[in-house]
């Protein structure tokens, strides 16, 4: 169970029908910026889903229009949900912040080369932030959407003011003659 599965699944469950539909409403929702969902891993998710018999596959015709198939969550799809929603919001799942990597090793590089690729970050983290949709009093209503976007901008807000902070004391560093070494 992965969590793409997970969302196909979800997003199977509210509604949507066709890969092409799937993949439309996650870009109209933004979950790629929170997810590493592609179009090729949701077309790869949908068939295994199918395999697992977690939804079944129909083809449809209308017209000269080509061909759709149209997946329909099975009872075993809405269990392996289920399962995959309990398992997952009672883990305990250690998060992976590649960047401390990299920030901590930062001061192998001249402080200015540190502080102008940070920078790229950071207005990359700020161009990302701008676009997060506002929540709309409906979507205030709904305490997934809610909650993650909360999670979400939350976790941006922090990273940009800790790259703000470790500019600022590059700088002040740099200024100052001294290392930058931990």
């Amino acid at each position: 169970m992965s969590p793409v599965e997970c969302m196909v699944l979800g997003l199977l469950h509210q509604g949507c029908k066709y890969g092409h539909e799937i993949d439309k409403v996650v870009t109209e929702r933004h979950m790629r910026i929170w997810s590493k969902l592609t179009r090729a891993s949701l077309y790869q998710a949908l068939t295994r889903i199918e395999e697992k018999g977690w939804a079944k596959a129909t083809i449809e015709r209308d017209g000269n229009f080509p061909e759709k198939k149209t997946y329909m969550l099975t009872d075993a799809g809405k269990e392996a949900l289920n399962a995959m929603l309990n398992e997952g919001l009672a883990s305990s799942e250690f998060i992976e912040f590649k960047l401390s990597i990299y920030m901590s090793f930062a001061y192998v590089l001249p402080p200015q080369e540190a502080i102008e690729q940070l920078t790229k970050r950071l207005n990359a983290r700020i161009e990302l932030m701008n676009t997060l949709p506002a929540l709309t009093s409906e979507d205030d209503k709904r305490i997934g959407k809610k909650a993650n976007y909360k999670l979400i901008k939350g976790y941006y807000e922090l990273e940009i003011e800790c790259l703000n902070t470790l500019i600022a004391d590059l700088k002040d560093n740099l200024q100052e003659g001294g290392s930058h070494e931990n």
